[in-house]
């Protein structure tokens, strides 16, 4: 009895776990906006500029999980020499409560972020605003998808008088299937 209770209990995590996974293929149908998140899906390229100049490249890919409900993008960077610089973690949704997409970045030197934005669909282009840090600054990201497997994205970190003390910016490319 026992082993035919074990058995029904794997079976049934078996099922789930089946499931699951076929509907963090796309994102949820309950919330139609998370179809604007599926432009991140897949594995990109990274480069980092900074005033035009290269600062270092990566690779990144986004995944839906949890039933399609968020999108999960993990990522890396490398110096020119090579070395890893900084991993990441980013959990995208959109919130029908608030009306906005909100972020969530975790990454390995153990800083964190969290954004709220907007999409325009006419132009592809998700716009965020990141919290303010311990120093007052905030970041308003810019995702482009104007160009069919290009994301052309730019940081601009801001103070609380409104100057922008940096900016960073960068073209992730998609890698072929």
């Amino acid at each position: 009895m026992t082993r035919l209770v074990t058995l029904c209990s794997m079976m049934a995590c078996l099922g789930s776990a089946a499931v699951t996974r076929a509907a963090d293929d796309g994102p949820s149908a309950n919330v139609p906006e998370l179809k604007a998140l599926g432009h991140y899906i897949g594995s990109w390229d990274v480069e980092i500029t900074s005033k035009g100049l290269p600062l270092n490249k990566g690779q990144a890919s986004a995944k839906w999980i949890l039933d399609g409900r968020f999108l999960q993008q993990t990522g890396e960077l490398r110096s020119p020499d090579g070395s890893t610089v900084l991993k990441g973690t980013t959990l995208m949704t959109y919130d029908p409560v608030k009306r906005v997409y909100r972020s969530w970045t975790f990454r390995s030197d153990g800083s964190a972020g969290e954004g709220e934005g907007t999409w325009d669909a006419k132009a592809r282009v998700l716009t965020s605003v990141g919290r303010k840090d311990a120093n007052g600054v905030f970041s308003t990201t810019t995702a482009d998808f104007a160009e069919a497997g290009v994301e052309r994205w730019k940081i601009v970190f801001t103070d609380g008088s409104g100057k922008v003390v940096s900016e960073i910016t960068g073209k992730n490319t998609r890698r072929p299937h």
